[in-house]
């Protein structure tokens, strides 16, 4: 800033003080007044001028935002970066059959005896014993019908696939047919039942409004209440199956379901039939002690033997192995935090998981390994463990790690009630020394499946996709960088007169910078070019808490090689860095926290000469 210059000053004073000689002198026109010596010593008190002060300096001008360097909502700089990854869910189909199964009875439902006993005691008493019994054709003879025996289900299953709770299938019609069974002998057809009863495996959830007229579903057995007319062998009813249910006994063993028995000791794939069946000769013929009359049940699906699976609810544990991009630091930094010195006592860095898992049917653990990787020169690798959180399925899900277990995310106005928020408590490990990258790695086991049970479509890809952005506030400890330079107005017109053995520059420095600085003096000639003869002391700017006025008194005295330097400075300029603090406070860096020199004054110290020639 410019004053009033010394040599007017002086060399007015000069011209009084002649002036008075004049008044009392002869007066000569030979006087020229360009002869005069103007050299003065100014003594060793040296010379003051004041220079000003310096606008205020914030650190909003001072660090440019970008991508990765922003500020939250209360002027708070933070770092963020991020990276991404996509994963799919599978597990492979389980291969279902029914193959076409027979149940039989456990005993003849007609036989010589019981024949015999069906007959005219009035024949009876005229056949020698064990003599053939006459049958005439129309004769009607009826029997019990009692058996049960296992269905013929094959389920095998992928390596994935823990447990098998209800499997869902495509409508699954299954015909129940009855069969006549004889000796070549015999000359029986059936002509009808009475009061049957068919029990389907229980593993068989039966659509009831697929049974057949007749029919009705008591839990698992189909009754048929009265008589019912049989032409030869023929459907007696079908029923739709819309699941299979291992109720609780689909537990894979060698890679497949190994069905077995329910709380009172039935085979859960066993089916049954039980009531009065009625046979008519055909035509006459003669009943030996080994003839007999039989029937069996047969089961079959309406499709084949496959069964179409549509999805499986049960327990899985498929491969999840996603290929995760790293969060690459290095390349976006700013210059401030490229020093190799730089450290950042985070005090509460956070990663943020936002994972999509609106078309996952199943909820997962997450976890991760992160590894800290630095490379070339100073290279180092650092790693975290990040504990286990779970997700839940057909929804997007919002994770939180951070140090202290509340999040920061300068993102958001608040954090998601229902985010997931976890502890990791040495996750400023990662940061304390800038990465290169950080490596996330949610394979090997870190991505699994809940053992809960789910329902899946078997074969089917399920897509995923997940986001990740880690924040940084910043708030550091030692080792950042933040350079301010402020110069003082031109002052050439008025040293450009004078020459001093040293010079001294007192102030006052306003800080809100919570570092503690370095303030650098250097001067420069009128054309901005550095005077290396001329040489300041360093001096320290005591730091403030980051929201009070912290004033420092200043005082950086400079030498000079050779005392005629002084008539070449023009002006001084203030350079700020923040100093490598060696304690372990951690400091907060807002935009609204500014540096400013104020009251600066510069004197020229020791002998002093003013040459006005």
């Amino acid at each position: 800033m410019s004053i009033l210059s010394l040599k007017h000053l002086l060399l007015l004073g000069t011209l009084c003080a002649g002036s008075a000689v004049l008044t009392t002198g002869c007066v000569s026109d030979d006087y020229d007044l360009d002869n005069l010596d103007m050299t003065m010593g100014l003594g060793s008190d040296g010379l003051k001028l004041k220079l000003g002060t310096t606008q205020q300096i914030m650190l909003n001008d001072i660090l440019d935002l970008d991508e990765s360097v922003k500020l939250d909502g209360s002027n708070l700089y933070y770092l963020v970066e991020e990276g991404s990854t996509n994963f799919d869910v599978k597990v492979d189909p389980v291969d279902a059959t029914f193959e076409k199964s027979r149940i039989e009875t456990s005993q003849r439902v007609l036989d010589y005896e019981t024949a015999k006993q069906q007959l005219d005691p009035s024949i009876i008493a005229l056949i020698p014993s064990n003599g053939g019994l006459p049958i005439e054709g129309g004769l009607t003879l009826n029997g019990k019908a009692e058996g049960y025996s296992d269905v013929k289900i094959s389920v095998k299953v992928p390596v994935e696939v823990k447990r098998i709770d209800l499997v869902d299938v495509k409508d699954m019609k299954i015909s129940l047919s009855i069969h006549t069974a004889t000796s070549p002998n015999v000359k029986f057809g059936i002509d009808k039942i009475k009061d049957f009863k068919i029990t389907i495996p229980q593993i068989l959830v039966v659509d009831p409004t697929s049974l057949s007229e007749g029919w009705v579903l008591e839990g698992n057995v189909l009754k048929h209440v009265g008589e019912l007319k049989v032409k030869g062998d023929q459907e007696l009813c079908h029923v739709t199956a819309t699941q299979v249910d291992p109720l609780s006994f689909g537990t894979p063993k060698d890679g497949e379901i190994k069905f077995g028995k329910d709380s009172q000791g039935r085979s859960v794939v066993e089916a049954g039939i039980e009531g009065d069946v009625y046979f008519k000769a055909t035509q006459d013929f003669t009943l030996t002690t080994s003839d007999y009359a039989d029937i069996y049940l047969e089961l079959q699906l309406g499709n084949g033997s496959r069964i179409d699976i549509e999805k499986v609810q049960g327990l899985f544990n498929p491969e999840i192995d996603p290929t995760v991009d790293p969060i690459d630091i290095a390349s976006s930094l700013p210059d401030f935090l490229n020093d190799p010195a730089v450290r950042i006592g985070a005090a509460n860095p956070t990663l943020k998981f936002d994972a999509d898992l609106t078309q996952i049917p199943v909820g997962l653990n997450l976890s991760a390994d992160l590894q800290a990787v630095k490379k070339g020169e100073g290279a180092f690798k650092k790693n975290v463990v990040l504990p286990q959180t779970q997700v839940s399925p057909n929804k997007r899900n919002v994770v939180y790690y951070s140090e202290t277990g509340t999040p920061y995310d300068p993102e958001v106005a608040s954090i998601p009630a229902d985010a997931q928020k976890a502890k990791a408590e040495n996750l400023s490990d990662l940061i304390e020394r800038l990465p290169d990258e950080i490596r996330v790695d949610l394979g090997n086991g870190h991505l699994n499946v809940q053992q809960k049970p789910y329902s899946i479509t078997l074969g089917k890809t399920y897509k995923a996709s997940a986001e990740y952005r880690v924040f940084v506030p910043f708030q550091f400890d030692r080792g950042l960088t933040i350079v301010y330079n402020d110069s003082t107005d031109s002052m050439g017109d008025d040293l450009k007169d004078y020459t001093a053995e040293g010079i001294q520059i007192d102030a006052v420095a306003e800080s809100t910078i919570p570092l503690d600085l370095v303030a650098t003096v250097t001067a420069y000639d009128v054309n901005g070019k550095v005077i290396p003869g001329i040489q300041f002391d360093q001096v320290k700017v005591a730091a403030s808490n980051g929201t009070a006025v912290k004033e420092s008194p200043l005082t950086v005295k400079a030498t000079l090689t050779d005392p005629a330097l002084l008539q070449k400075m023009d002006r001084v300029k203030f350079s700020v860095k923040a100093a490598n603090n060696v304690n372990d406070k951690v400091h907060e860096l807002r935009s609204t926290q500014y540096l400013r020199i104020k009251d600066i004054r510069l004197r020229l110290a020791g002998k002093v000469t003013a040459d006005f020639n």
